[in-house]
């Protein structure tokens, strides 16, 4: 089965080492969408199995974003990435039951990766909260 990852994230450059690692692992069964702002109520159970959001996106609250998801009964893992969080702000993700938070730096790639593959294995392609 297809996973199917949503992106939302103004990082180029980060993305395109990401794509490139993540197709040498679990290719062919990967499907990348790039999300904008505006196509964030665009995102289903059905056309995504997991949503990772850059917590770095300047126009985008984060906690509203993961709120409205669940307000809408969409139950997907959700992995935030960013340069640097406060611990306020990293307690209130885990509040929202975020599946993971992975800091942009040099092992960045590898371990979303081995998340991807984790949650490739559950079952439905949906983690549980």
């Amino acid at each position: 089965m297809s996973l199917k990852i949503s992106i939302l994230s103004e990082d180029k450059e980060s993305l395109a080492s990401f794509y490139a690692k993540t197709r040498a692992v679990l290719e062919p069964d990967l499907q990348f969408t790039e999300i904008g702002l505006s196509d964030t109520s665009k995102i289903t159970s059905v056309n995504t199995n997991v949503i990772i959001v850059d917590y770095d996106v300047i126009k985008l609250n984060t906690f509203e974003f993961i709120e409205s998801l669940k307000h809408r009964d969409i139950e997907i893992p959700i992995i935030i990435i960013a340069t640097q969080i406060d611990d306020q702000s990293f307690n209130t993700l885990l509040n929202l039951n975020i599946y993971a938070y992975v800091e942009k730096d040099h092992v960045m790639n590898y371990v979303l990766v081995n998340y991807l593959y984790d949650i490739k294995k559950l079952p439905d392609n949906h983690a549980t909260s």
